[in-house]
């Protein structure tokens, strides 16, 4: 025999074509699978997009009447009230402001999102902060003859530096 060929027999030759099947058919699967996620990528995306739009979007509508709510509270303060009403719309304006903040943050939370936000520190009185929330509860603790106390201990710094809603809120 002068060329020397080699003969593989037919069991090797069907065990070698079984396995490039079977590469093949994993090759199929990865690719159906990149595919597959790629779309579920794409989909969490578009409702994540939409997610946000609709939150900045409620964020605005609620901040409208919210606005007029507080500027004729500010309006009815500069009138003549005495002293409870006074009190009372004064807890109706903290309120709001309360509220508004709140409504910020969350427009906030979608500029996070967006990677869109700057934190700015500026100073912060804790007893005030604390003296402002406790009058906001006050008159459901009156209402329900409870005493509402609120002690600091004196260690305890009066200013700090912080970004002020991310400080009130968490």
């Amino acid at each position: 025999m002068a060329t020397s060929q080699r003969v593989f027999p037919q069991q090797g030759r069907d065990e070698i074509a079984g396995l490039g099947a079977g590469i093949n058919r994993m090759l199929e699967a990865l690719e159906l699978s990149r595919h597959e996620l790629h779309k579920a990528k794409e989909s969490a995306e578009a409702a994540n997009r939409a997610k946000s739009e609709f939150v900045a979007n409620m964020s605005h509508e609620i901040r409208t009447p919210l606005n007029g709510v507080i500027g004729m509270t500010d309006l009815t303060l500069e009138t003549e009230l005495n002293a409870e009403q006074r009190e009372y719309l004064e807890t109706v304006k903290m309120s709001a402001d309360s509220l508004l903040t709140v409504i910020n943050d969350i427009l906030d939370f979608s500029k996070i999102e967006a990677g869109r936000i700057d934190l700015e520190p500026i100073d912060f009185n804790l007893r005030d902060c604390l003296e402002a929330t406790l009058k906001t509860l006050t008159v459901r603790a009156d209402e329900k003859r409870l005493e509402l106390l609120c002690e600091i201990a004196p260690d305890v710094p009066e200013v700090r530096s912080v970004h002020i809603r991310r400080y009130r809120w968490n």
